[in-house]
C-alpha cells in the first residue's frame, strides 16, 4: 500500500501505556490520481515504560522545557497535521454523503415526473370516459343523439384541468429557481463573513499580524503556518459541503411534500374514474341485453 513516515521525537517521551491512537498518512509514489488515496494507518507509539520519561524537574518539582523555538514548532506541527488529517477525511465523509443525497434527490424527482405522467395519463382516461358516455347516451335514445347534438364533443373540464396543471408546474419550477438563487447568495455571503471571522480568530490565537513578521523559510515554522492555512482551507471546503447537505436535505423534505399532495389528488381521481367506469360498463351491458 505504501509507507508512512512517524515523527518519533514527539512521542519518545510519552509511556506507551498512556498514548494515544495517531492516524498517518500512506505514500505511494507508484500510484497515481486515478488511482486514488492510499489511505491511512492508525497506531499508538510510545516508550516502554515510566510513566513520562526523559523530563527534566526543577528543584521545586517543576517539569523544565529546554525545546528550543523550532523544536516547539515542529511538534506544534506534528499536532496541526493530525487535525489537519482529520479534517480531509471528515471532508472525504461528507462529500460521499453529498453525492448519495444527492442521488436520493435525484431519484425523488423522477418520481415526481412519475407521478405528473400518470395524472396525465389518468386526465386522458376520464376523457376517453366522457366521450363514451356520450356515445352511449346516443345510442340509449334518440333524445341522447338529439343532446349530443346542441351539446359540445370536447371535454372542456378535462382542459382546464390540464391547463392549471402546466400552469401550477410551470409556476412551481420558477419558485425553486428564484429559492435557489436566494438561498446561494445567502450562503456566498455568510460564507465570506465565515472567512473573515475565522481568520480574525486564527490571526489572534497565533498572536501573529499578517504580513508584518518575517518567517524563515523551509523552518518549520512555516510548515506550521502551512498547514494551518491548509486546515483552514479545508474547514471552509468542509463547511460549504456541509451547507450543500442541509440544502439538499430541506430541498428533499419540499419534494417529498409536494409529492404526498399530488398523490393524494392522484387517488381521489383515480377513485372517480373507476366508479364512472363501473357506471359506463353497466350502460353497456345494459344496452347489449336490449
Amino acid at each position: 500500500l505504501g509507507e508512512i513516515r512517524i515523527p518519533i521525537r514527539e512521542h519518545k517521551d510519552i509511556a506507551l501505556n498512556l498514548s494515544s491512537q495517531h492516524w498517518f498518512p500512506l505514500f505511494n509514489p507508484k500510484l497515481s490520481k486515478k488511482d486514488g488515496y492510499p489511505g491511512e494507518l492508525g497506531m499508538k507509539i510510545g516508550a516502554i515504560g515510566g510513566d513520562i520519561i526523559s523530563k527534566k524537574v526543577s528543584e521545586y518539582g517543576e517539569l523544565i522545557d529546554d525545546r528550543n523555538a523550532e523544536e516547539i514548532f515542529e511538534e506544534a506541527a506534528s499536532i496541526a497535521l493530525e487535525g489537519n488529517n482529520s479534517v480531509k477525511r471528515s471532508l472525504r465523509l461528507a462529500e460521499q454523503t453529498k453525492q448519495m443525497q444527492h442521488e436520493t434527490l435525484v431519484n425523488i424527482k423522477g418520481q415526481g415526473h412519475q407521478i405528473e405522467r400518470m395524472q396525465d395519463d389518468l386526465y386522458t382516461i376520464d376523457n376517453n370516459i366522457k366521450q363514451s358516455k356520450r356515445k352511449l347516451r346516443s345510442i340509449e335514445s334518440f333524445t341522447g343523439t338529439l343532446a349530443n347534438t346542441f351539446t359540445s364533443s370536447t371535454n372542456k373540464n378535462y382542459e382546464k384541468k390540464a391547463k392549471q396543471d402546466k400552469q401550477l408546474f410551470k409556476k412551481r419550477n420558477e419558485s425553486e429557481k428564484k429559492n435557489k438563487k436566494i438561498k446561494q447568495a445567502q450562503w456566498e455571503e455568510r460564507r465570506a463573513a465565515d472567512k473573515l471571522n475565522s481568520r480574525k480568530k486564527r490571526d489572534a490565537m497565533i498572536n501573529r499580524t499578517p504580513g508584518k513578521r518575517e518567517i524563515e523559510s523551509g523552518s518549520q515554522e512555516e510548515k506550521f503556518y502551512q498547514i494551518m492555512d491548509n486546515t483552514e482551507s479545508e474547514l471552509e471546503s468542509l463547511s460549504c459541503v456541509l451547507d450543500d447537505i442541509k440544502n439538499i436535505s430541506l430541498d428533499v423534505n419540499v419534494e417529498l411534500q409536494q409529492q404526498n399532495e399530488r398523490l393524494y389528488a392522484l387517488q381521489h381521481d383515480m377513485d372517480k374514474a373507476g366508479r364512472e367506469t363501473d357506471k359506463a360498463i353497466k350502460r353497456s351491458r345494459a344496452i347489449l341485453k336490449a
